[in-house]
């Protein structure tokens, strides 16, 4: 009679008369699920440090909503979660899902910028505005766009929220800091925000005709830069759109300076 025959030695067994259950998953392996603490939402893992899936978290204490995270650094786009443990909101990823409540420090912040691209309309400037904010969530920088007002062409409002950050912090590199600004960058403000190594970017509306973090370029994401600012958009967005609408829509309405301008100005980034 031959004898049964026994489960390997790496092979836990299970209820009697059941198939062995399967080892639980080595590391770079299928990831593994966990329980938040406080009785969150499960957790994934990627196995291997910089992997390339993003892992979810358990969110901070008070029972949030988890955190989602990409292992390497640098890489790609990440939910921060908010002190308390409400979940800010980040950049759509790739087939979208849906997107947790801003925590209420980023909505203040940005009617801080909205309240900034409201002054560049006392000169007929595009109204975008920025503020930028340190680790204690001070302002340390504001700006509105000023590039009619002062016909410079880098007069941009966040341009101008960088140069005042820098004058008083003291140094070029703002680190620890996050930028609101109303409308997606433009190449060269997203060129000066990698340079000051800002570390978080937060934007209201996009601009589909020259945003850089995204929609027309996406410099902010740039692999072969030395700098990639965590990006997160859609704050606030309708308010920051209406500022942009109204003030293109009051344009138009009014008489064309000559029969030859005969076509309406297009939006364009501040």
């Amino acid at each position: 009679m031959t004898p049964p025959k026994q489960p390997s030695a790496g092979m836990p067994r299970t209820a009697a008369g059941s198939e062995p259950a399967p080892d639980p998953a080595a590391a770079g392996g299928e990831a593994a699920r966990g329980t938040a603490a406080g009785g969150g939402e499960a957790a994934r893992g990627t196995a291997a440090a910089g992997g390339g899936e993003a892992a979810r978290g358990p969110a901070a204490a008070g029972g949030g909503e988890a955190a989602r995270g990409t292992a390497a650094a640098g890489g790609g786009a990440v939910r921060a979660t908010a002190a308390g443990g409400e979940a800010a909101r980040g950049p759509a990823a790739a087939g979208g899902g849906e997107a947790a409540p801003w925590a209420e420090a980023d909505v203040a912040a940005m009617r801080l910028a909205i309240e900034e691209a409201e002054k560049a309309l006392a000169h007929e400037d595009v109204p975008v505005g920025a503020v930028i904010l340190d680790k204690d969530g001070e302002v340390v920088g504001r700006g509105h766009n000023e590039r009619e007002l002062l016909q410079d062409p880098s007069a941009h409002a966040e341009m101008l929220a960088i140069r005042e950050a820098a004058t008083k912090i003291g140094h070029w590199r703002l680190l620890e800091t996050t930028l609101y600004v109303t409308l997606e960058p433009c190449a060269m403000c997203a060129g000066a925000i990698v340079l000051a190594r800002i570390p978080r970017v937060v934007y209201g509306t996009q601009d589909p005709k020259a945003g850089a973090a995204g929609s027309v370029l996406d410099v902010l994401a740039e692999p072969a830069l030395n700098h990639r600012p965590m990006v997160e958009r859609g704050i606030l967005q309708p308010e920051c759109a209406a500022l942009l609408k109204d003030f293109f829509a009051a344009r138009r309405r009014r008489p064309l300076p000559s029969p030859v301008a005969t076509h309406p100005e297009g939006c364009e980034s501040g």
